[in-house]
């Protein structure tokens, strides 16, 4: 018997209108793997394109901070200031192909 009644792979719509393409998630992980700077590097633009690709409807990031003096912990990501927009551009460009859905 297909696991069909379980509709993991169905289409959903949530109330605030966002489509999701299936009903898999990545939790949050802390991946501890940013730069010295704290900034996302080809690691995470890698592995967030291979959890993309692998079909998740939704990817949540690990840890990322928004101040770099309150590390929840070494190799987090720290957003406070806009010099790391390209970065994150390019990793949210990553995370975001095949469909899926990145949130921060």
């Amino acid at each position: 018997m297909l696991m069909n009644y379980l509709q993991v792979s169905k289409v959903i719509t949530l109330p605030c209108g966002v489509t999701i393409k299936n009903r898999f998630v990545k939790t949050a992980l802390s991946e501890t793997m940013a730069t010295d700077d704290h900034q996302p590097n080809h690691l995470f633009n890698r592995l967030y394109r291979q959890w993309a690709i692998g079909g998740a409807g939704i990817v949540i990031t690990g840890n990322v901070m928004v101040d770099r003096h309150a590390l929840a912990e070494p190799g987090n990501i720290v957003v406070d200031s806009d010099r790391v927009l390209p970065k994150l551009r390019q990793w949210a460009a990553d995370g975001t192909i095949n469909d899926t859905q990145l949130w921060m």
